[in-house]
């Protein structure tokens, strides 16, 4: 059953409305807010049902790997594990686990400047790390850094152990959240299930980052992803240690991360500070904080790889792709409908790091790599790519902000979350092209693009002392 929604903004209105008309933002089960807690969470997962997004590729393994995999894993775990971490620290940085090669360092790109900033300045501080590092993702060593796996790992346990039973009261609230989504998007929802699962991992991961910051006793909790760190945030706060959170990525009035417009108080789970990229994202107006909590802090990974590419000339005739993994067969499918269009140029088609072992089960991306004019690139360096680039074919990711960093001419594709660069678009930095003949005259009136403005976005070249 389709109730026809199946846009982002369709979505985000209706989990807003619902926030608004049951007061979700301050719904409790044992003491947790567990709508505010599990609010992306469920917007994906939403999402994915109603056939916005794609859901994410999973790889099969044998039950002997699994088991290898999980003793190695958790053996990691226990020999890093952060409670055993017992001197006192002036901060702590949750860091992003993805990791990219940087000046011949594997790092986080987004808290690697800032923990640079602190050995600069002789502050001492501990990472938290939560990525595999037995699947291959290790950053470069570092002697204060920490694996919190084994926290979800004790969360599981506890699953297992102790089932929350939500309230009389709070059950009613839930099926009407239920039926009311199903009366807009005509799907099923379970929604008491997810809610009690959450509100048993927020209290076991709230027990332990409790334990471990009363043992550090540290002034200031730094994340880089805000809303997968709740539980830290929560504990950090009750202890009267400032919160803070480092830009990540894009944003906008339709992300569930940081946009909360039936409410106007400080959220339980929402850092105290922001460091944002640039004046762009403060202005906005979305984040839940006054301006004085947000501070302009730059983007100093980008800034330096920018700096490093200046040099590099571009091709007018040719054009990057930059896919995405939840929306790959469909950018896919609109790259092949406009391929006429695109005849005239040189199409590199970037690859999300998530696509690289899957994108041949995209038929129309099979069909493109037949193409004489389409080269098909994984591993490439998309900077030097959007550098090399006159234009660039996208979404709602970050890279499409890179992109125009680099002088790229933006044409965005009439897709779920494209709602996400309706700032870009207002400001007339990018085009939505909704079909081939909207393209085809974009391509060849690249005139009307507005200059950007790579320091509102980006910040100044803040670090680049540190590299």
């Amino acid at each position: 059953m389709s109730s026809g929604k199946e846009t982002v903004r369709d979505l985000c209105n209706a989990m807003f409305d619902l926030e608004r008309k049951y007061d979700l933002l301050n719904f409790e089960i044992e003491g947790v807010k567990v709508w505010q807690y599990m609010r992306v969470p469920i917007y994906y997962y939403l999402a994915e049902r109603i056939g916005i997004f794609q859901a994410p590729h999973v790889k099969k393994s044998s039950t002997l790997s699994r088991f290898s995999r999980y003793f190695k894993y958790f053996s990691h775990a226990m020999v890093n594990n952060p409670l055993l971490h017992r001197h006192q620290v002036d901060e702590v940085v949750i860091e992003h686990p993805r990791t990219v090669s940087f000046s011949g360092e594997q790092v986080d790109i987004y808290s690697s400047f800032y923990v640079r900033d602190l050995q600069f300045h002789n502050v001492s501080y501990l990472r938290l790390d939560r990525s595999n590092v037995v699947a291959g993702q290790a950053k470069t060593r570092d002697p204060r850094r920490r694996f919190i796996a084994i926290f979800a790992g004790i969360a599981k346990i506890a699953g297992l152990l102790h089932k929350t039973r939500a309230k009389d009261d709070e059950n009613t609230k839930m099926k009407m959240v239920n039926d009311d989504l199903f009366h807009q998007f005509g799907i099923s929802f379970d929604l008491e299930t997810i809610l009690t699962s959450g509100v048993r991992r927020f209290k076991v991961n709230y027990f332990l980052y409790r334990t471990l910051f009363k043992r550090v006793r540290p002034k200031r909790l730094v994340v880089i992803v805000s809303y997968a760190y709740g539980e830290a945030i929560a504990a950090a706060k009750d202890l009267g240690i400032e919160t803070v959170e480092i830009q990540h990525g894009t944003f906008s009035r339709y992300h569930l991360g940081y946009s909360f417009p039936s409410v106007h108080l400080p959220l339980d789970y929402f850092p105290d500070r922001f460091m944002a990229w640039g004046s762009f994202w403060r202005d906005m107006g979305i984040l839940p904080l006054s301006d004085e909590h947000v501070e302009i802090y730059g983007f100093p990974y980008f800034n330096c790889l920018r700096a490093r590419h200046a040099d590099i000339k571009k091709d007018n005739k040719q054009v990057v792709v930059l896919s995405q993994g939840a929306l790959g067969s469909k950018i896919a499918d609109k790259i092949y409908m406009f391929r006429e269009a695109l005849g005239g140029f040189e199409v590199v088609y970037k690859l999300h790091p998530g696509e690289f072992a899957r994108w041949t089960e995209y038929e129309s991306l099979r069909k493109l790599a037949e193409l004489p004019n389409v080269q098909i690139v994984k591993e490439g360096n998309l900077y030097e790519i959007l550098a090399g680039s006159s234009f660039q074919i996208g979404v709602f990711s970050t890279a499409v902000y890179e992109g125009i960093g680099f002088g790229c001419r933006s044409l965005l594709l009439d897709l779920p979350g494209v709602e996400y660069m309706a700032d870009l678009v207002d400001k007339g930095l990018a085009f939505v092209v909704r079909d081939e003949r909207e393209l085809a005259t974009a391509l060849e009136q690249d005139d009307q693009l507005k200059a950007f403005d790579a320091e509102a976005v980006f910040g100044a070249d803040a670090g680049s002392r540190l590299v």
